[in-house]
């Protein structure tokens, strides 16, 4: 049996570009997860194949009013 933990805050890992992430444990494995993808499934609903895109532009900004879902890219490298 595992220890549930509320209301912890966890420490974000900022990437190069600007995009924040965090790492959460799952039955003893450590997952990243990125942090607009867990705001905007709270807050929008599931992607359902869509990604996550950012209103203003800045990728550090994940409050749920600054995001929306949108079509990934064309695969154009044919």
């Amino acid at each position: 049996m595992t220890k549930r933990r509320r209301g912890t805050i966890v420490p974000e890992i900022t990437s190069d570009t600007g995009r924040k992430f965090v790492e959460l444990k799952k039955e003893g494995a450590t997952h990243t997860h990125a942090v607009d993808e867990l705001v905007a499934a709270a807050f929008l609903g599931p992607a359902n194949g869509r990604k996550v895109l950012h209103k203003n532009g800045d990728l550090s900004d994940s409050r749920p009013e600054n995001l929306k879902y949108g079509p990934y890219p064309a695969d154009t490298s044919n």
